[in-house]
């Protein structure tokens, strides 16, 4: 299924992003998947860098040798789409691609970029129209190729039960619906996008705490755990002892529903 990111601007989506490439293309004698990605970069974000600096702090008897780190950018091929027709078209001719080279992830960063850069607030319906077309398409890559999807989504503002862009009435933060002379943060693209979404994770800023909420999900609970940006992407705060997790059970959430989509590869 599709698993959305949805967070404001240096929340760490990118690094969460970059961190699941990471893991999902170590060689699995290193413990890591042992397949490609797919990584759709829509606002050139993406830092092979980054992604070598993460996989060695994960693994880090695993990139000794030039050769063992150009393996390992080899491995995410990178889609640079210009619109969001670009991306649609990219989209139907990437099952042969993902075949062929092993892909066992694809990554859409972000998929809120393009549409909310070309079509304006009087251009809702061919908007929804194309977001629809993009989303049936990576659910048929996900459910046919057996396969998970992340992508990230950008935050709007709700005032009153609707969004500057049609977007869902439902508060992200409070977990409630909002009331007519509220105004709160949403996730952008509106409702159509929000019921093609299998699993939502919320990232969040308040004070100097980060949090990651699963806010939707058909496997695992709604629980809020604090988290860290660090050379390992993103991790669970632990800087003062046990985890606190709001709402219900313990344990880490960062990634459960992709790693439960991946549990066949044998990641770590």
């Amino acid at each position: 299924g599709i698993t959305e990111l949805v967070g404001p601007a240096g929340v760490g989506k990118t690094q969460f992003c970059i961190m699941m490439a990471a893991l999902t293309c170590m060689p699995s004698t290193t413990g890591g998947g042992g397949a490609a990605v797919l990584y759709v970069d829509t606002e050139t974000k993406f830092s092979s860098a980054r992604l070598v600096e993460i996989a060695s702090a994960h693994f880090p008897h695993g990139l000794r040798t030039d050769e063992a780190v150009e393996d390992l950018t080899h491995r995410v091929v990178i889609a640079t789409p210009r619109t969001s027709a670009e991306l649609l078209a990219m989209l139907h001719q990437a099952e042969a691609l993902i075949i062929d080279k092993g892909i066992k992830l694809v990554i859409i960063d972000s998929i809120a970029a393009l549409p909310r850069a070309e079509y304006g607030s009087a251009q809702t319906i061919q908007r929804q129209e194309m977001l629809g077309q993009q989303a049936a398409r990576l659910k048929f890559l996900a459910e046919t190729l057996q396969i998970p999807v992340l992508v990230t989504n950008q935050i709007t503002t709700s005032f009153g039960g609707a969004s500057r862009e049609q977007g869902s009435s439902f508060d992200m933060q409070r977990g409630r619906s909002v009331g007519p002379s509220e105004s709160h943060l949403v996730a952008a693209l509106g409702t159509k996008w929000a019921h093609c979404v299998n699993t939502r994770l919320v990232l969040e800023v308040a004070g100097t705490k980060r949090y990651i909420k699963v806010a939707k999900s058909p496997a695992a609970r709604l629980v809020t755990v604090s988290y860290v940006v660090t050379r390992k992407g993103v991790e669970l705060d632990e800087s003062h002892g046990e985890q606190r997790v709001v709402e219900h059970a313990t344990g880490s959430v960062v990634g459960l529903q992709i790693r439960n989509d991946m549990s066949g590869m044998g990641l770590p």
